[in-house]
């Protein structure tokens, strides 16, 4: 597996000048969000990708995860019966391409 760290990150101005740093969710995903990949072995940045789709609506959680050779990353938000409905996506590791995704 390559050797990578996975963040969400915000390229929204006022989210970035915040002076706690503690931003809900709902304003990180509002606020132009990449999933971003570093390389630990050399601390560049391996690939970053926008954040869209359904996991960008995700309003309660958003989980990342690795296994094996695939990023996870699993998002939930309330549809409009109330009722919670995640989203799921799986990722190439080595380069952030969507390898199938879900929604439950």
């Amino acid at each position: 597996a390559a050797n990578r760290l996975f963040l969400v990150e915000s390229r929204a101005p006022d989210l970035a000048a915040d002076p706690i740093g503690r931003i809900p969710l709902s304003r990180l995903l509002q606020g132009d969000p990449w999933l971003v990949a570093i390389d630990t072995d050399s601390g560049h940045t391996a690939w970053e990708i926008p954040v869209r789709g359904p996991i960008a609506e995700s309003r309660n959680i958003l989980y990342l995860a690795t296994a094996g050779e695939q990023l996870v990353v699993l998002g939930s938000l309330l549809d409009p019966s109330n009722d919670t409905r995640y989203v799921i996506e799986s990722r190439n590791v080595r380069d952030g391409s969507l390898l199938w995704s879900a929604n439950h």
